[in-house]
């Protein structure tokens, strides 16, 4: 029952300042990590760091990446 993924690689992080996104080639972004660089507000919020934020929108991108290319 999966569908198509639906997005043109290489996917690219771009970071600002609430957030991490990761985008495809024709600039759609495929998904966003919530980020804030206020430790204090951080914790109120349960967001990441932004260094915590890339991480996890490199991973996510590389796991995405490998899936279209093997074809799934």
């Amino acid at each position: 029952m999966s569908e198509a993924l639906r997005f043109a690689l290489p996917l690219r992080i771009m970071a600002t300042a609430e957030s991490v996104q990761v985008v495809d080639r024709a600039g759609r972004v495929i998904f966003y990590v919530y980020v804030c660089a206020e430790p204090e507000r951080r914790m109120n919020t349960k967001r990441l760091s932004p260094e915590e934020g890339i991480a996890v929108a490199q991973i996510a991108a590389r796991a995405l990446t490998d899936r279209v290319e093997r074809g799934e």
